[in-house]
């Protein structure tokens, strides 16, 4: 990233653009300071204060992965500091919030909440982030280092971005299911609001669990008539079957159902209302 192109992003509207993809953080208030942050960032390159943007630039990406682990599902985030502490062969648990970046970042792409490459790329800018150490660091970055640090930040931010794109279509489509009157007859029906029901109340389910419901223990083949309306809310965009959860003997079927925690605030609003 040249000069030129550093001061072209300080032009207000290319920023706002830029600024825009930082909307998958849920918290406001840190979607907001990482805005700033990152026209620290620019200011720096501009600059050339190369070692005040890549130490930026790190403290970015912590505070992106701590907020994406945050946002996960009770349950899921259980996960997190139970693997956090087989990884880091800590005694003690800590919150999220205080986890080391290094083993959060082996954490989120063992449980497969990032990728590998994403992990990687995390990686190099937790180890760029570590050079506000002199004692630790020695060798300080020159603008060659800070101009690469910008390109995975970007590359990072784009991904992130995406995976929420797909989620906010699921949202949508969920709403259309949940408040639209097209589908009055079919989401009043019980067998719905008992999955419904118990999506917001856990999350990630059991197969059985939701195999116990008493509109489908009562019926005569229940795991058909389970799957198939498990399969109708995941084409709405409510539920998600886990994929490595399948299960061929004795009946083919995925074992673990999620619904992702936007998903399940609109539902809540939606069971509340009805």
């Amino acid at each position: 990233m040249g000069g030129a192109e550093i001061r072209s992003m300080f032009n207000s509207h290319e920023m706002k653009t830029y600024f825009n993809k930082f909307d998958f953080i849920s918290d406001s208030e840190l979607r907001r300071n990482l805005v700033l942050d990152y026209k620290e960032v620019l200011t720096c390159l501009n600059r050339q204060c190369s070692k005040g943007a890549v130490v930026l630039a790190g403290g970015i990406v912590e505070a992106i992965l701590i907020n994406k682990a945050l946002s996960l599902t009770l349950d899921s985030k259980r996960k997190v500091i139970k693997k956090y502490l087989e990884l880091s062969s800590e005694r003690k648990e800590r919150k999220i919030e205080d986890m080391e970046l290094f083993y959060l970042i082996k954490t989120l792409e063992n449980l497969k909440i990032i990728t590998s490459p994403q992990a990687s790329r995390c990686d190099v800018l937790r180890d760029y982030r570590n050079l506000i150490h002199p004692y630790k660091k020695g060798k300080r970055p020159n603008k060659s280092d800070a101009s690469s640090v910008i390109k995975l930040l970007n590359d990072l931010l784009d991904e992130f971005g995406k995976d929420i794109e797909s989620e906010s279509k699921d949202q949508r489509e969920a709403e259309l299911f949940l408040f639209h009157s097209k589908y009055l007859k079919r989401r009043e029906r019980k067998e719905y609001r008992e999955i419904l029901g118990l999506f917001h109340k856990k999350g990630d389910l059991q197969y059985e669990e939701l195999l116990a419901l008493p509109s489908f223990s009562s019926k005569d083949n229940p795991s058909k008539s389970l799957i198939a309306h498990l399969n109708y809310l995941k084409e709405r965009g409510l539920c998600n079957y886990k994929p490595k959860s399948w299960k061929g003997y004795p009946i083919n079927r995925y074992e673990k159902w999620t619904m992702e925690s936007n998903v399940r605030k609109i539902v809540g609003k939606y069971l509340k209302a009805s």
